[in-house]
Parts: C-alpha cells; sequence; structure tokens
C-alpha cells in the first residue's frame, strides 16, 4: 500500500486498513500462481468534517381526548439550524418514522404530520455538499391542557357610570394553582 506515492504501514498487506486520513491510495498485487505481472490500482478517499446540529426538541400538543394531532415537524428546523454553518454550508432536513428510512433518506415524512402522540421522529440533516449526514430523534407528545376557574363577577357602584376594577386580584382563582 501507498499514500500519494509514499509506502505506508508495511505490514498492512490485505484489504483492509486502519487510521486512514484522506489522500490517494494505491494498492499493488500480484497473482503469484499465474505469474503475471504485477498490477497497481488507486482509490481516492475523502474525508469531510462531521455534519453539526443542534438537539431538536419534543413537541407538545394539548390534549384534547383525540386519537391523533396535526404536528408542524418543521418547527424544529430552525433549532437543528443553530450550530450547523447554515446559510454557509448548505443543509437539507428531512423527518422520518424510522432509523432506517432516516439513514436512507427513504420515506420522508410532510412537515405537517398527523400523529398519534408519543411518537419518535427521526430527523435527518444532511450536509448538501459533502453529503454526510447525522440523524437526531424527538418525540410527538400531548400535555395535559390548561383549564381556567370563571372568577366571580365584579360589581362597582359608580356616579359616573364608569368604575376601575383590579382585574389581577382574580388571577389566584382563575388559575386554581395552575402555573
Amino acid at each position: 500500500w501507498k499514500k500519494n506515492g509514499n509506502p505506508i504501514i508495511p505490514a498492512q498487506t490485505g484489504p483492509n486498513l486502519t487510521g486512514v486520513t484522506g489522500g490517494t491510495y494505491s494498492v499493488t498485487y500480484t497473482n503469484f500462481v499465474n505469474i503475471c505481472q504485477p498490477i497497481t490500482d488507486e482509490i481516492t478517499i475523502e474525508t469531510y468534517p462531521a455534519v453539526k446540529a443542534s438537539n431538536p426538541l419534543d413537541i407538545y400538543k394539548c390534549n384534547t381526548g383525540q386519537l391523533t394531532y396535526d404536528y408542524d415537524l418543521s418547527s424544529n428546523t430552525p433549532i437543528m439550524l443553530v450550530g450547523s454553518g447554515s446559510p454557509l454550508t448548505p443543509i437539507a432536513i428531512s423527518y422520518h418514522l424510522s432509523p432506517a428510512d432516516a439513514n436512507s433518506g427513504a420515506n420522508p415524512l410532510p412537515s405537517l404530520f398527523n400523529s398519534p402522540s408519543n411518537v419518535s421522529i427521526y430527523a435527518r440533516i444532511v450536509n448538501q455538499t459533502t453529503g454526510c449526514h447525522i440523524i437526531k430523534t424527538f418525540r410527538l407528545l400531548t400535555s395535559v391542557g390548561t383549564s381556567a376557574t370563571k372568577p366571580n363577577d365584579l360589581t362597582e357602584c359608580s356616579l359616573t357610570g364608569t368604575a376601575n376594577f383590579n382585574l389581577a386580584s382574580n388571577k389566584a382563582m382563575i388559575l386554581n394553582g395552575q402555573s
């Protein structure tokens, strides 16, 4: 084996090399059975920096008792682009239901995806220049909705037909312990 025309680790004579970095590698092989001339072949190996992306967030919908909800998967796109180098590095993001689909890029989901709760989504983030990609995951969830307690009616006597009310004084009653 040679790299860029220079011999490399002489003990590596098989088809697998370890510690490979970018460059042009050549191998010379000889068929001793037929006593043929040695043959040399080359392969160019390129290494690219890993794709960078921030972690997506789980997406929540208010639980209203439905079997499925419409989730906007693209709401995670700007979050994952933070730290990716975009727009200088052209990045494409697609969403998938399985790690296998995300790795191959098969069966991308629409941005507005109707799904039951507690489903994992796999985002494929691709550097469009190098073709390198990474997979990030997040979940589609529901949360308990908030409820408001009807406050007591407010009454104020006024000679002018107008009055001042402190609506904030009912906040604790309306929220009933909720934040």
